[in-house]
């Protein structure tokens, strides 16, 4: 299945054409891979607040309050920010967000808005009970953090500039031996994984799509951002917008050989689109469109046998 229509990629040169990575390149990969919209990292920090927090009432590996554990997440960020303040040698920071802050659902849960940007915040006091207490966790800490780190920004006279790349599900090949989680959803439509399946589920259901970005170009927009003169804000990060039902079709018309196991997806019908394009107007462009990205992700998957080839 063709979908030109969800991409604003250009098309990468052939892979014997192109560039060695540099070492910081390498480096950003491995980094990225390693924690980028892998909830492992939050897990083991949403464990150790629980030990610490739990009452003798409660049982061990359940949250005492996902607020809470949250906001301790975040309260980190103030102290972060201070410190590159005063140092007096730090004059950008760049944090790498998560699209999951970014859901267009309306405040009074009527639905969604129009369209996702900048300026879609996740509401939070709305309910997710069908979803996990984890992926809720997640959507919390990521939430809150990204609001506090960009409070930097709204100094009058401020010595720091915060840069937010909010990055959609990161998928393509990667250079770490083992699946990456983001890529381990992405493919769950083939490897009948369920609980990866749900975060894939999860996305669309607080998106209305599963907006998507290749991992070579989020390490080459990390660098972009690094290497401007001047720069601030909030910037989403994500090549296009597709839905689930976008998603397995493609694998289904791709990879006939593959059986879809699991074919279940969530708000059928819905397709939220994005109206900005705010990093490529600073001159930022993708090289991977949606085909390249779910493509790759299933040789990823195939090569570190999450898919028997």
């Amino acid at each position: 299945m063709s979908m030109p229509h969800l991409s604003r990629s250009s098309h990468p040169p052939p892979p014997q054409a192109r560039k060695k990575p540099s070492k910081l390149f390498r480096s950003l990969h491995r980094l990225l891979r390693s924690v980028l919209l892998v909830p492992s990292m939050l897990k083991v920090q949403v464990r150790s607040h629980e030990h610490k927090d739990r009452t003798p009432h409660q049982k061990p590996g359940r949250l005492a309050s996902i607020p809470e554990t949250s906001e301790k997440e975040a309260a980190a960020f103030p102290e972060i920010r201070a410190s590159c303040e005063v140092s007096g040698t730090v004059r950008r920071v760049i944090y790498t967000g998560s699209v999951s802050a970014a859901s267009p659902l309306k405040e009074d849960d009527t639905g969604f808005k129009d369209s996702i940007d900048e300026s879609c915040w996740t509401p939070l006091h709305l309910s997710y009970d069908r979803f996990h207490d984890f992926l809720k966790a997640y959507l919390w800490s990521k939430t809150l953090s990204e609001k506090e780190l960009l409070m930097a920004n709204e100094k009058a006279e401020r010595g720091l500039e915060v840069v937010s790349l909010t990055c959609a599900l990161v998928g393509g090949d990667a250079i770490v031996p083992h699946t990456p989680l983001s890529v381990e959803a992405m493919v769950s439509p083939v490897t009948g994984k369920k609980l990866h399946h749900v975060g894939m589920r999860f996305l669309q259901a607080i998106l209305g799509s599963v907006p998507l970005v290749h991992i070579d170009d989020v390490c080459e927009a990390l660098v972009f951002c690094m290497e401007r003169e001047s720069m601030a804000g909030r910037f989403l990060c994500a090549v296009a917008y597709p839905t689930m039902q976008d998603i397995v079709d493609h694998y289904a018309e791709k990879y006939p050989q593959l059986p879809i196991l699991i074919r279940e997806v969530e708000g059928e019908g819905t397709r939220i689109p994005c109206s900005s394009t705010k990093l490529e107007e600073m001159g930022f462009k993708y090289k991977y469109s949606v085909e390249q990205i779910l493509e790759g992700s299933v040789e990823c998957a195939k090569r570190l046998g999450a898919i028997e080839a």
